[in-house]
């Protein structure tokens, strides 16, 4: 993969002002291109298994509730919590979709101008980041891979801590399935409830 750059985020301007369709826009213009130190990965037409479009069409969304077909997931961090893009009206901020409880949480900011201050400033300055995970995350020294996600092993939602010892890789399907699995299961719990 290739840093993300600024001239790319032109494009993806222009694109956007000419109704580009959103999976072939980000697929062509931010696809195989990274930033952040590597944190956050920009799906492409190949990248993905499966590309862009199969990503979002992919066997893994069955396992969460359904989400509008105008929500295109454009890229992820190494965590597996995607970059979401809403193709309905682009000036409208972009999104993280949070992969341990299916939440979407707005960055507040429209999806240009967050990829330019990620570029110039990084992403500590993101709320969604404000538990330190991006820090560990790449600080890890595990080998992440193209097809592997950072776990925690004891999931953050259930009171897991962010640390390297708590840590492991998976792959990015299997872990997304993983997780809708398990917040199908607790979701409906009061909070408070004690798991095991």
């Amino acid at each position: 993969m290739k840093e993300l750059t600024l001239d790319l985020i032109s494009g993806l301007r222009s694109g956007i002002d000419a109704n580009v369709p959103a999976e072939v826009l980000f697929a062509n213009t931010l696809g195989d291109r990274h930033t952040a130190g590597g944190f956050w990965r920009f799906f492409s037409s190949a990248f993905p298994l499966g590309g862009l479009r199969g990503w979002n069409s992919g066997q893994w969304r069955q396992y969460w509730p359904p989400m509008p077909p105008s929500l295109v997931f454009v890229g992820e961090d190494l965590f597996g919590n995607q970059l979401v893009f809403r193709a309905e009206n682009p000036d409208e901020e972009a999104l993280m979709w949070g992969h341990e409880d299916g939440e979407l949480y707005s960055l507040e900011i429209a999806i240009c101008p967050l990829l330019e201050t990620v570029i110039e400033s990084g992403i500590n300055w993101l709320d969604f980041y404000s538990d330190g995970s991006p820090q560990v995350g790449l600080n890890s020294g595990l080998p992440i891979t193209l097809e592997k996600h950072l776990h925690w092993i004891n999931p953050l939602i259930l009171g897991g801590p962010v640390a390297v010892a708590n840590l492991a890789l998976v792959e990015r399907e299997a872990h997304l399935i993983g997780h809708g699995k398990l917040w199908s299961q607790i979701r409906s719990l009061p909070p408070g409830t004690e798991v095991v």
